[in-house]
């Protein structure tokens, strides 16, 4: 899949996979209260949807992993 998520009762991860040598530059990521969006650069979007319940886009971050 192209990702895929975890949650508990406080949290929610979102994992998605990315082109090989991508980049943080190259990470276009937005999230509010009720959407998430993740795309590498002006290329269709990875993931792009509506959430379920609402989040606080304060309390949550990003980052990259290599996990090959």
């Amino acid at each position: 899949p192209i990702y895929f998520w975890q949650q508990t009762e406080e949290d929610v991860t979102v994992s998605v996979r990315l082109p090989e040598g991508t980049t943080k530059d190259d990470i276009r990521f937005k999230l509010t209260v009720d959407c998430l969006r993740v795309r590498v650069g002006d290329y269709a979007p990875l993931l792009d949807g509506q959430l379920f319940a609402p989040v606080d886009p304060e309390a949550s971050a990003w980052t990259i992993k290599d996990d090959r």
